[in-house]
């Protein structure tokens, strides 16, 4: 870990190489004020971009990326769908649709199904009985 210092503006990825996540396993106890780390768990953190935001990213952002991208294969040409957009289903049909696939979600919600161009959804529907009668082609 030699190219990290004291004062360096870094992300933990609470993730392990080994499949395991800091705060639990052997690595339990990471939910305090000083934590262990690997270099495989720090992401360095542009100036321009919060804490907050970073911490965001490390966590709700790698579950939701996971999940669309490395489990689900998100990309250009398929059609994905998403059941609500709080945050990790906002997070994870952005991030789909940055990666060109055509997102549908189903969302309770007025104000956050208002913000369905924001995201890039190709549709936003109040439940999922809205889309059972589309024809998809």
């Amino acid at each position: 870990m030699g190219h990290w210092k004291v004062g360096d503006r870094v992300g933990l990825a609470p993730a392990m190489p080994d499949g395991d996540a800091i705060g639990y396993g052997a690595w339990d106890g990471g939910y305090r004020p000083k934590v262990r780390a690997t270099d495989a768990n720090l992401v360095r953190l542009p100036d321009e971009l919060s804490f907050e935001m970073g911490a965001m990213a490390t966590d709700a952002g790698l579950t939701s990326y996971h999940a669309m991208v490395a489990r689900g294969g998100a990309k250009k040409g398929m059609r994905v769908g998403v059941i609500g957009l709080g945050g990790l289903g906002y997070i994870g049909a952005r991030i789909a649709a940055l990666n060109g696939a055509e997102v549908y979600a189903a969302e309770l919600n007025p104000e956050t199904r208002a913000r369905a161009a924001e995201i890039g959804l190709a549709g936003v529907a109040e439940s999922l009985t809205e889309f059972a009668d589309r024809t998809f082609n």
